[in-house]
């Protein structure tokens, strides 16, 4: 088991390459998840019950438990909605065990992105509050647990587009990459695994100022969500896209902004749609 512990860890290729022991400590909660082949393999209704145990909640909640397995739906993000919402519940039964601290905080990945679903839950008033709860999982070391961190608060930015962006603002300029990330792709015209905002899809431009920010942005990983924000927007505004690149290629040359250009263009007639 020490050398599962070791850091940083080399995830397998392939679900069938997993060695057994990987992915018993995986249902276990001792390890984090190294890649998406480990994320998509490991059983989250297993680990749930790894995590009953340790809570010493088992017992009370045996029956529940072999329901929600029974009833797990098809999709890894639809089965972590599945859990998220009886971690939640469970939260609020045994506040004495205090289960989204527990969680924020837990050695698996996969059960910190229990907590960002179960946080969203909270009746909070505000998307800034909203926000703020979820920065510690939104800034987590651990890629999974960022990428669920946004689909978590997606559905209130797209509720609320306008109001969005002036909550998001912040994080836009975020010294932080990942809040600088998360900020582009929370609120990206059409996303991931995720459902569209229809605000963005039929006029981006409102976004465009903050976006502008991550226009040269040191870290490719956000860079990459800036140019897939693009891209997503140009299939429904594409001249919208073509004349903001066209601004943005007037400057200086400049090597990041180029790779976010050719990238954003991709669908749209590359570098050449800007001459």
């Amino acid at each position: 088991m020490a050398d599962l512990m070791a850091e940083p860890r080399k995830g397998a290729r392939s679900i069938k390459e997993i060695p057994t022991e990987v992915l018993m400590a995986l249902e276990l909660g001792q390890i984090e998840t190294a890649n998406l082949v480990e994320w998509l393999a490991l059983n989250p209704y297993h680990l749930l019950r790894s995590q009953l145990l340790q809570l010493d909640l088992f017992q009370s909640y045996k029956t529940h438990w072999e329901s929600l397995l029974r009833e797990a739906p098809k999709g890894i993000n639809a089965r972590q909605k599945h859990i998220a919402e009886f971690w939640f519940t469970l939260h609020g039964a045994h506040p004495q065990k205090n289960i989204l601290s527990f969680g924020k905080i837990n050695k698996s990945d996969t059960v910190r992105a229990w907590t960002a679903y179960s946080l969203m839950h909270q009746p909070l008033d505000s998307l800034a509050k909203r926000l703020q709860v979820i920065e510690p999982l939104a800034n987590d070391p651990h890629f999974g647990v960022r990428e669920v961190a946004w689909m978590a608060l997606r559905p209130y930015v797209s509720e609320q587009p306008v109001e969005g962006l002036k909550v998001l603002a912040s994080w836009f300029a975020s010294p932080k990459e990942n809040l600088r990330r998360f900020a582009s792709e929370v609120s990206r015209p059409r996303g991931v695994w995720c459902a569209h905002i229809a605000f963005f899809k039929e006029d981006p431009t409102p976004a465009f100022p903050l976006l502008e920010q991550l226009k040269s942005d040191p870290s490719k990983y956000v860079r990459d969500s800036l140019a897939n924000w693009l891209n997503d927007a140009g299939k429904t505004a594409p001249e919208q896209v073509v004349k903001l690149c066209r601004s943005w290629a007037k400057e200086p040359k400049d090597a990041n902004l180029t790779y976010v250009l050719k990238k954003a263009l991709r669908n749209l007639g590359g570098l050449e749609r800007l001459d």
